[in-house]
Protein backbone atom coordinates (compact mmCIF):
# COMPACT_ATOMS: atom_id res chain seq x y z
CA UNK A 1 0.00 0.00 0.00
CA UNK A 2 3.04 2.67 0.61
CA UNK A 3 5.39 1.90 -2.22
CA UNK A 4 3.19 1.85 -4.69
CA UNK A 5 2.45 5.70 -3.81
CA UNK A 6 6.27 5.96 -4.17
CA UNK A 7 7.19 5.15 -7.10
CA UNK A 8 8.58 7.20 -9.61
CA UNK A 9 11.24 7.02 -11.98
CA UNK A 10 13.65 10.14 -11.47
CA UNK A 11 13.21 10.86 -8.31
CA UNK A 12 16.26 11.00 -5.27
CA UNK A 13 16.84 8.02 -3.48
CA UNK A 14 16.73 10.34 -0.11
CA UNK A 15 13.31 11.28 -1.39
CA UNK A 16 12.03 7.98 -1.66
CA UNK A 17 13.60 6.97 1.75
CA UNK A 18 12.09 9.93 3.27
CA UNK A 19 8.82 9.10 1.92
CA UNK A 20 8.99 5.26 3.37
CA UNK A 21 10.27 6.78 7.00
CA UNK A 22 6.83 8.88 6.99
CA UNK A 23 4.72 5.86 6.00
CA UNK A 24 6.76 3.68 8.46
CA UNK A 25 6.59 6.49 11.26
CA UNK A 26 2.76 6.48 10.63
CA UNK A 27 2.01 2.75 10.54
CA UNK A 28 4.03 1.75 13.31
CA UNK A 29 2.61 4.30 15.53
CA UNK A 30 -1.07 3.08 16.98
CA UNK A 31 -3.70 5.62 17.15
CA UNK A 32 -1.68 8.19 15.25
CA UNK A 33 -3.47 7.88 11.88
CA UNK A 34 -6.80 7.96 13.62
CA UNK A 35 -5.22 10.88 15.98
CA UNK A 36 -3.87 13.24 12.75
CA UNK A 37 -7.16 12.23 10.61
CA UNK A 38 -9.45 13.67 13.81
CA UNK A 39 -6.81 16.98 14.38
CA UNK A 40 -6.56 17.88 10.36
CA UNK A 41 -10.41 17.73 9.98
CA UNK A 42 -9.93 15.07 7.28
CA UNK A 43 -12.75 13.10 5.96
CA UNK A 44 -11.84 9.27 4.94
CA UNK A 45 -12.55 9.07 0.93
CA UNK A 46 -15.39 6.38 0.69
CA UNK A 47 -13.82 5.23 -2.77
CA UNK A 48 -10.30 3.77 -2.71
CA UNK A 49 -7.83 4.73 -5.43
CA UNK A 50 -4.00 5.18 -5.54
CA UNK A 51 -2.49 8.34 -6.03
CA UNK A 52 0.95 8.69 -6.78
CA UNK A 53 2.77 11.11 -3.65
CA UNK A 54 4.35 14.20 -4.77
CA UNK A 55 7.75 13.26 -3.62
CA UNK A 56 9.61 15.40 -1.46
CA UNK A 57 12.70 15.77 1.00
CA UNK A 58 10.45 17.34 3.21
CA UNK A 59 7.17 15.40 3.58
CA UNK A 60 5.86 14.90 7.34
CA UNK A 61 3.42 12.34 8.70
CA UNK A 62 1.19 14.95 8.47
CA UNK A 63 1.06 14.66 4.50
CA UNK A 64 1.42 10.77 4.39
CA UNK A 65 -2.16 10.86 6.36
CA UNK A 66 -3.41 13.19 3.99
CA UNK A 67 -2.41 10.86 0.93
CA UNK A 68 -3.93 8.08 2.66
CA UNK A 69 -7.20 9.39 3.59
CA UNK A 70 -7.70 11.16 0.20
CA UNK A 71 -7.03 7.22 -1.40
CA UNK A 72 -9.41 5.88 1.27
CA UNK A 73 -7.30 4.02 3.28
CA UNK A 74 -9.22 3.42 6.70
CA UNK A 75 -8.29 3.40 10.56
CA UNK A 76 -8.94 -0.69 9.94
CA UNK A 77 -6.42 -0.99 6.95
CA UNK A 78 -3.86 1.03 8.29
CA UNK A 79 -3.95 -1.37 11.63
CA UNK A 80 -3.80 -4.32 9.35
CA UNK A 81 -0.05 -3.01 8.01
CA UNK A 82 1.09 -2.70 11.07
CA UNK A 83 0.20 -6.49 12.35
CA UNK A 84 1.20 -7.53 8.84
CA UNK A 85 4.49 -5.82 9.19
CA UNK A 86 4.91 -7.31 12.77
CA UNK A 87 4.37 -10.75 11.16
CA UNK A 88 6.65 -9.91 8.75
CA UNK A 89 9.28 -9.54 10.53
CA UNK A 90 8.48 -12.36 13.16
CA UNK A 91 8.81 -14.44 9.28
CA UNK A 92 11.76 -12.91 8.28
CA UNK A 93 13.85 -13.16 11.32
CA UNK A 94 12.82 -16.90 12.03
CA UNK A 95 16.24 -18.79 11.42
CA UNK A 96 18.57 -16.04 11.98
CA UNK A 97 20.38 -15.51 15.37
CA UNK A 98 18.98 -13.85 18.48
CA UNK A 99 21.48 -10.57 17.62
CA UNK A 100 19.98 -9.92 13.62
CA UNK A 101 16.07 -10.86 15.32
CA UNK A 102 16.40 -8.18 18.01
CA UNK A 103 18.07 -6.04 15.03
CA UNK A 104 15.07 -6.88 12.52
CA UNK A 105 12.89 -5.65 15.29
CA UNK A 106 13.94 -2.55 16.24
CA UNK A 107 13.77 -1.56 12.47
Amino acid sequence: MVTVRALRRAIAHQTQSAFLICAAQLILTPGLYWCLVDNLHLTIATTPRVTLAQMSDNITVEDMVRLFAGDGITIPQLSDMFEWGQMALAGWSVGSDASRRMEAMQL
